[in-house]
C-alpha cells in the first residue's frame, strides 16, 4: 500500500502547485492600460427647473471644471424662462433678470453640511455668478434656489473637487430635473461670496474668466495677497473642514493673517482706499483671534472686507471701494 500512496502523492502535488500559483496571463500586443481621464478646464451643463406652471433653465459654466481642494471655482450662470408659447423677441428661452438667488453647497454629495452663498446678478440680462472654495476632496451637491416675481425656482447639480470622473457619473451630458436636496446646517450666510465672472458677463464655455488683481503678477503686493488668500483657505478649513470647528487652530491662524494684511496695506497700491480696507481686515482678524465665536467673526470678514475687494478688483462690478455698497447693481 505504501508505494501506491507515494504514487498518488506525486500525481496530486503538481496539480496543487498549479492551483496555488497560476501562470500570469499572456500580454496582448498593442493594448495599453487606459490613462486616467484629464480633468476638464471648463464644465458647461444645463439644469431644468419647474415652478408652478412655469419652466426654467439654468445654463452653468464652472471654471475650473474640476477644481483641486483649496482652489476657488467660479460658477457663472444664465437663467432663462421657458414659456409655453415662444416669445416674439427671445424665442423659446427668455433671459430672466432681477431674480433673487442663493446657492446651497453641501459636501458628501448632499448628505453633509451646507454653506450658503448669495448669487449676484451681473450686467447682462439673465446672467448671475458666485464662487466657492471646496476645502477637501469630495463631491458636492449644489442647489440653486431663487424667486422671481413671487414664483420660486430651483435646480441641482454636482460639483467635484479633485475627483474625475465624478463618482456615480457626471450630470453634464443631459439636462437634469431638480432633485431637491440640501444639508443639515447652513454654515455660512448669504452674501458671503460674490459673482464669479468679472466685467458683468457670463463666462463662455471655452473661456476662463480673467481676474483683475490690485497689482500685477510677480509684484511684492501680488505675493502678499497670494499668501493672504492661502491663509484664508487654511482658516476656512479649520472652521468648516471638519464636523466640528477647530477653534484653537482658527485663532492661531488669525494672528499671522493679521500680519500679512498689514504688510499688504503698507505696499501702497494705486487706490488709497485699498490701504484702508486692508487695515480694517487686519483689525477684524485681530478681533477673530480673541472672539468668543470665531465662526461669526469669519463670516463678517467674508461678507464685508472680502466682498469689497472682490467686487472691485476681481469682478469689476463696481469701479472703486468708495462705491461700496451704494454702487452695487
Amino acid at each position: 500500500m505504501r508505494p501506491m500512496a507515494l504514487a498518488l502523492l506525486v500525481l496530486v502535488a503538481p496539480v496543487l502547485a498549479l492551483a496555488a500559483d497560476p501562470a500570469p496571463a499572456p500580454a496582448v500586443e498593442g493594448v495599453k492600460a487606459e490613462a486616467a481621464p484629464e480633468k476638464p478646464a471648463v464644465r458647461a451643463l444645463q439644469v431644468k427647473s419647474r415652478g408652478k406652471g412655469t419652466a426654467y433653465l439654468f445654463k452653468l459654466t464652472l471654471v475650473p471644471g474640476v477644481p483641486d481642494p483649496g482652489r476657488a471655482v467660479s460658477v457663472g450662470l444664465e437663467l432663462f424662462e421657458l414659456p409655453p408659447v415662444p416669445d416674439p423677441i427671445h424665442g423659446e428661452q427668455v433671459p430672466l433678470k432681477d431674480a433673487s438667488l442663493v446657492a446651497e453647497v453641501t459636501d458628501a454629495d448632499g448628505a453633509g453640511y451646507t454653506m450658503v452663498y448669495e448669487v449676484h446678478p451681473l450686467q447682462d440680462a439673465g446672467t448671475y455668478g458666485f464662487h466657492t472654495t471646496p476645502v477637501r476632496q469630495d463631491t458636492y451637491r449644489v442647489v440653486l434656489r431663487g424667486e422671481h416675481n413671487g414664483r420660486k425656482l430651483s435646480g441641482t447639480f454636482r460639483l467635484s473637487a479633485g475627483l474625475w470622473p465624478i463618482p456615480g457619473g457626471d450630470d453634464e451630458a443631459a439636462p437634469s430635473e431638480d432633485a431637491g436636496g440640501g444639508g443639515r446646517m447652513p454654515a455660512m450666510p448669504g452674501g458671503m461670496k460674490g459673482p464669479a465672472v468679472p466685467g458683468g458677463r457670463a463666462a463662455a464655455p471655452a473661456e476662463a474668466p480673467a481676474e483683475v488683481a490690485p497689482s500685477k503678477p510677480g509684484t511684492p503686493l501680488a505675493g502678499v495677497m497670494e499668501r493672504l488668500g492661502e491663509g484664508w483657505v487654511e482658516l476656512q478649513v479649520a472652521l468648516f473642514g471638519g464636523r466640528v470647528a477647530d477653534l484653537a487652530r482658527a485663532k492661531a491662524l488669525a494672528g499671522p493673517l493679521k500680519t500679512t494684511a498689514l504688510a499688504a496695506a503698507g505696499l501702497r497700491p494705486p487706490e488709497a482706499d485699498f490701504d484702508r480696507l486692508l487695515q480694517e481686515t487686519a483689525e477684524a482678524l485681530g478681533a477673530l483671534a480673541g472672539a468668543k465665536d470665531p465662526v461669526q467673526a469669519f463670516q463678517r470678514i467674508a461678507a464685508n472686507q472680502c466682498n469689497q475687494c472682490h467686487l472691485v478688483y476681481r469682478w469689476n462690478v463696481i469701479g472703486s471701494l468708495a462705491e461700496f455698497p451704494g454702487g452695487l447693481p
